[in-house]
C-alpha cells in the first residue's frame, strides 16, 4: 500500500514522528523536541512537516503529562512522498532568546529550501541549568491508534519499510547535526508503528469549551485551503473553505484562536461557521498567531509576538487584499470574532485598523488595563460586541491580572469598563439596554444578560454570562450570534 493512504483518509493526524530529542529521560521533568509529519485539513491534499516542543511531568505511578511549549508547522512545503530526499537539521539547548532549530529539506534534483528556523527554549523550562539533550533519536517511527486502524482497514498489513539514514546513536550535548535521508516507497511497517502506537495530542487554545461546538464534518466537496503570505520576512499562515460558489460580494469573518492555538484547531472547533458560509455568502478565514501567539494590545504578554513587534495590522490587511484579489470579497463587510487571546487580537483590530474591519466579537478578553495598553489607538467608535463570564479566574470580569499558566499577561480592565469604552467612542451617555436571553441549556448553571447601546453611530454589547468561567455558555452557539450581530450592524 502506497503512503498516498494518509493522503486519502480524512483524519486530522499530527502524530507521525520521525525525529525525537530528548532531555533529562529519566528525571521526573523532561523535555521533549518532536518532528513529525501530519495532515491538519481532513480534504488537504499534502502531509506537511510538524515541530513540537514539550514539557513531560514524570509522576510517581508512571503517568505523563505533557504540555507543549510552542510547535510549528511547514505550511509551505510538503512532504516529498516517493522521491529521495535529505533533511539537515541543526539543535542548540537555550531559553527562548538563544535556543534554535532549524531544518532543511532538499530533494534529489531540486533546491535545498527552509522549513523551520525557529529561536525558542529547547530544554526543560523549570530547569535553570540545562546540562545537554541526553537522548537522540533520528529514525522513530511512532503514530497512534486511529491511524494505524484506517491502514489495516484499507488492506495495509506490509511490515517493511523504506528508510535509510546515515545516523549514529551518540549524545548530543548542545549543537550538532544531523544528515538524514528519507525514501518513502509504497509500504509502511505497520507492526513497528503499532508498537509504538498512542493517542495523537494538539495544541489546545488557552480557553476551555464544552458542549457540542468541537464537533466537525467536512465532506469532500468541502475544499479546506490552506495558504500564507509573507510579511516583514515571516510566513504568516491561514485556512479557509474555498467558496462552493463563483460570485462576489461575499462578507469576510477572520476567527482567531486563543493563546498557544491555531487557525487548522480553531477551525475544527468552529464547525457552524461552514453552515453559515454556505447560507449567508460568507467566508471564514481562521488564521494562525506567530508561533502559536498574537501581538495583541497586553503589553505585558511575554509571548515572542508581543517582544518582537509582530506586525499583526499588515498581516490582517495583507489577507484582506488575498480575498479581495482572488474572490472579491466586499471590504465593507469584514469582521472579527477571538475567544482568550484572539479576543485580544479582534480588540486590537478594533482599536488600530477601524477602517479596515465593520465589527469584532471579543470571547472571554477584556480590554488591557491603560497601564498594560501598548497599542496607539485611534479613537475612532466601533460595532463591538464583548462576551464574558463571571466566574472567569483567566480573563477576570471585574478586572485584574491575568495570569496564563507561569506567564504574567498584565492588568486588564473589568467588562463594564470595557463595554464603557466603545460606548463612550460611539458617543451613548446614558446606561446600557439591559434584557435576560432565555435559559435554553439549564443543565449548564449559566444565564445571560445583554447591556447593548444601540441607535447612534455604532452598536456596542456585553453579554454578561452569570456563572460563565474562561468557556463557551451553553444557551447560545456564541459564533451564530456573533454572525447574527455583524449582519445586523452591515
Amino acid at each position: 500500500m502506497s503512503m498516498l493512504l494518509l493522503l486519502s483518509s480524512n483524519q486530522v493526524f499530527t502524530h507521525k514522528d520521525l525525529l525525537q530529542t530528548a532531555e533529562n529521560r529519566a528525571l521526573p521533568n523532561l523535555y521533549r523536541l518532536t518532528l513529525g509529519i501530519g495532515k491538519l485539513i481532513p480534504t488537504e491534499d499534502d502531509l506537511h512537516f510538524i515541530l513540537d516542543a514539550q514539557d513531560c511531568l514524570l509522576n510517581a505511578d508512571g503517568s505523563q503529562k505533557y504540555t507543549t511549549l510552542w510547535s510549528e508547522i511547514g505550511a509551505k512545503t510538503a512532504v516529498p512522498i516517493g522521491k529521495w530526499f535529505t533533511l539537515e537539521y541543526y539543535f542548540k539547548e537555550g531559553n527562548a532568546k538563544n535556543g534554535r532549530f532549524y531544518m532543511t529539506i532538499e530533494p534529489d534534483g531540486g533546491k535545498k529550501e527552509m522549513i523551520f528556523d525557529v529561536t525558542n527554549v529547547t530544554h526543560n523550562s523549570p530547569d535553570a541549568a540545562p546540562d545537554g539533550v541526553t537522548h537522540f533519536n533520528p529514525m522513530k517511527m511512532y503514530t497512534f491508534k486511529k491511524l494505524i486502524a484506517y491502514l489495516k482497514i484499507r488492506g495495509n498489513h506490509s511490515t517493511s519499510i523504506g528508510m535509510i539514514s546515515n545516523y549514529g546513536r551518540s549524545k548530543i550535548i548542545s549543537m550538532q547535526k544531523r544528515n538524514m535521508r528519507i525514501l518513502f516507497f509504497s509500504v509502511l511497517l505497520l507492526n513497528f508503528m503499532a508498537s509504538f502506537a498512542q493517542p495523537s495530542t494538539l495544541v489546545a487554545d488557552s480557553a476551555n469549551h464544552s458542549g457540542n461546538y468541537f464537533t466537525r464534518r467536512v465532506e469532500k466537496n468541502k475544499k479546506i485551503v490552506a495558504d500564507s503570505i509573507m510579511i516583514e520576512g515571516h510566513w504568516r499562515n491561514f485556512h479557509f473553505r474555498k467558496p462552493n460558489v463563483k460570485s462576489k460580494g461575499f462578507s469576510l469573518v477572520f476567527v482567531m484562536h486563543g493563546s498557544g492555538g491555531s487557525g487548522p484547531a480553531m477551525m475544527k472547533r468552529a464547525p457552524e461557521f461552514d453552515d453559515i458560509a454556505d447560507q449567508e455568502k460568507m467566508i471564514a478565514v481562521f488564521p494562525s498567531g506567530y508561533k502559536n501567539f498574537w501581538n495583541e494590545c497586553r503589553k505585558k504578554s511575554t509571548a515572542e509576538a508581543n517582544a518582537i513587534d509582530i506586525n499583526e495590522q499588515a498581516f490582517f490587511q495583507g489577507m484582506i487584499n488575498y480575498f479581495v484579489k482572488k474572490y472579491g470579497i466586499d471590504k465593507k463587510k469584514v469582521f472579527a470574532v477571538g475567544t482568550s487571546g484572539g479576543g485580544h487580537m479582534a480588540f486590537k483590530l478594533g482599536l488600530t485598523m477601524p477602517a479596515a474591519f465593520k465589527a469584532i466579537t471579543a470571547i472571554v478578553a477584556n480590554l488591557p488595563d491603560t497601564n498594560n495598553l501598548d497599542c496607539a489607538a485611534s479613537g475612532l467608535p466601533m460595532n463591538v460586541m464583548i462576551v464574558n463570564g463571571t466566574e472567569d479566574k483567566t480573563n477576570p470580569y471585574n478586572g485584574g491580572e491575568v495570569i496564563l499558566g507561569s506567564g504574567n499577561f498584565g492588568f486588564v480592565r473589568s467588562s463594564e469598563r470595557s463595554l464603557q469604552y466603545w460606548a463612550d467612542l460611539a458617543g451613548y451617555t446614558g446606561a446600557p439596554a439591559k434584557k435576560l436571553l432565555p435559559d435554553l441549556d439549564p443543565k449548564d448553571g449559566k444565564r445571560i444578560e445583554s447591556y447593548s447601546h444601540s441607535g447612534g453611530k455604532k452598536e456596542v454589547v456585553l453579554l454578561k454570562v452569570i456563572g460563565g468561567k474562561h468557556d463557551y455558555p451553553g444557551d447560545i452557539n456564541l459564533h451564530r450570534y456573533s454572525w447574527e450581530f455583524f449582519k445586523s450592524v452591515q
